[in-house]
C-alpha cells in the first residue's frame, strides 16, 4: 500500500511518502517458495499412486499364486476321493474318470480345468514364453476367454520325499518396464 501525505505548503520537502508493501524481490522469493511446496506435494502424490499400483499388482499376484496352489491341492484331494487306494494320490487312474496325474513337472491350469496342462517354462526361469492369464466378465482368471491381463503363472511339482509333493507357483508380471515375480512354495502330504 502506498500512502501520500501532502501538506499545505508547495515546498517539495513537505511531501512525505510512506511505502507499505512488498518489493519485487520479496514477491519472487514468495512465489518460488510456493512453487517448491507445490512440487513436493505433486511428487508425493505421484509416488503414492505408483506405490498403490505396485501394492495392487503384488496383492493380485499373491492371490493368483494361492489359487494355483489350491488348484493342485484340489486335484490331490479329488484323487483321494475317487481312488480307493490312498497310495494313488498322485496317479491318474484311466479306469476312474476325474483323477489327475500329479507327476513332477511344470504346469499351468485355471479354476475350471479338469487336468494340468504342460507349461513351457519352469518356476526357476522367467515366464516369457507362457500365455497371459485372461480375466472374464465375471472377474475370474483363466486361459480361455476374456481380455489379457499382465499376469503369467506356472505351477511346478516335485517330490522331495515319497509321501510329499512340493508345489511351487510362480506369478510374473511387468510393471513400469520391469519384470516382477512372486513365488509361493508349499508341501502337500499323503497323510491319508
Amino acid at each position: 500500500m502506498l500512502t501520500f501525505y501532502i501538506s499545505n505548503s508547495d515546498s517539495p520537502s513537505n511531501l512525505n511518502v510512506k511505502q507499505n508493501g512488498f518489493t519485487f524481490l520479496e514477491m519472487v522469493i514468495v512465489v518460488g517458495v510456493i512453487l517448491m511446496g507445490l512440487t513436493v506435494i505433486f511428487n508425493v502424490a505421484i509416488n503414492n499412486l505408483l506405490a498403490s499400483e505396485s501394492a495392487q499388482n503384488t496383492f493380485l499376484a499373491a492371490t493368483l499364486a494361492q489359487e494355483g496352489y489350491e488348484i493342485v491341492r484340489n486335484f490331490r484331494d479329488t484323487n483321494w476321493l475317487i481312488n480307493d487306494d490312498t497310495t494313488k494320490w498322485r496317479i491318474q487312474d484311466p479306469l476312474k474318470p476325474g483323477t489327475v496325474s500329479l507327476v513332477d513337472g511344470n504346469y499351468r491350469a485355471d479354476y475350471n480345468d479338469l487336468s494340468l496342462n504342460l507349461a513351457i517354462n519352469d518356476c526357476g526361469t522367467s515366464l516369457t514364453n507362457e500365455p497371459f492369464l485372461k480375466i472374464d466378465a465375471n472377474g475370474f482368471y483363466n486361459y480361455e476367454s476374456g481380455s489379457d491381463t499382465k499376469f503369467k503363472r506356472v505351477m511346478c511339482i516335485s517330490t522331495p520325499q515319497s509321501n510329499q509333493m512340493k508345489v511351487t507357483v510362480k506369478v510374473a508380471w511387468e510393471e513400469r518396464g520391469e519384470i516382477k515375480s512372486l513365488t509361493l512354495e508349499n508341501l502337500l502330504y499323503n497323510w491319508k
